[in-house]
């Protein structure tokens, strides 16, 4: 019989690091945002993703931008400056 430790060793977390919302937009753009920062090596998560596209007068008001990006603290720098690249290009 084969043994095999399925236990890993314990992950230190760093407690400082936060998520930081760098940009609101519709599903399709904060979709693409979430691509080229992923592409950058930049991990992304969307928040609101669903009900952004189903209701999303119920996540902001009048609908506007209801789907956000965020990013670990430790990346916002270089993260909020590939989104203002992508925002003087569209």
């Amino acid at each position: 019989m084969f043994s095999y430790c399925l236990t890993s060793p314990p992950v230190e977390f760093d407690r400082s690091l936060t998520l930081v919302k760098i940009f609101s937009g519709h599903l399709y753009q904060a979709t693409l945002v979430k691509t080229l920062l992923e592409s950058s090596g930049i991990h992304a998560y969307l928040e609101n993703e669903y009900m952004g596209m189903i209701a999303p007068w119920r996540i902001e008001p009048g609908g506007y931008n209801p789907v956000k990006v965020a990013v670990s603290s430790r990346d916002e720098v270089l993260a909020r400056q590939l989104v203002d690249e992508f925002n003087g290009n569209t």
